[in-house]
């Protein structure tokens, strides 16, 4: 229930604030957008129990990309759509304050000047008595350009490695 899939086959991620849905994030082949008139909140991933770690990034695919390479059972991912409003910070201060005591929140903005803003931002403003870790992807400027450029580097250390047992073969 944390995506749904339109005719167009996009990619639709709920975002909610206190009183329920208020629109959600739209990620198609070749477009992204925000539902129209649609407010940002935040979209999560399901909460557990066991949760020890909050990862809080820009966008829904960017979760999913960030747990693709580093994710875990315990870990929970929020969304604010791309931005940082007024609103969503007391969503973030509220999804902060449900994770378990002594858990880490890892602020995953973009590798920009928005992203470091935004996780300056955060830190300036949370309340909440908790321990910030930055983290910014070190290929691409969001994680979900890191995971493509990943996965494009596995793909070429495969072929390589074909191409060396093709000429052993061959020898």
């Amino acid at each position: 229930g944390m995506f749904r899939e339109d005719r167009q086959w996009n990619i639709l991620f709920p975002h909610y604030d206190a009183q329920g849905l208020s629109g959600y994030e739209i990620r198609g082949r070749d477009f992204t957008g925000f539902s129209e008139d649609g407010v940002k909140a935040l979209w999560e991933s399901q909460k557990k129990a066991s949760d020890q770690r909050l990862v809080i990034v820009e966008s829904a695919l960017d979760a999913l990309s960030y747990h693709q390479m580093y994710g875990d059972a315990k870990t929970r991912y929020i969304s604010t759509g791309g931005d940082l409003s007024h609103s969503q910070r007391d969503l973030v201060e509220a999804a902060i304050q449900e994770m378990p005591a002594d858990s880490k929140v890892v602020l995953g903005f973009s590798n920009t000047q928005k992203g470091r803003e935004f996780s300056e931002s955060v830190e300036m403003w949370v309340l909440a008595p908790v321990s910030f870790e930055r983290q910014f992807p070190k290929m691409g400027k969001d994680w979900n350009e890191k995971l493509q450029e990943r996965m494009w580097q596995e793909k070429e250390l495969q072929r390589e490695q074909e191409r060396a047992k093709a000429l052993e073969l061959r020898m």
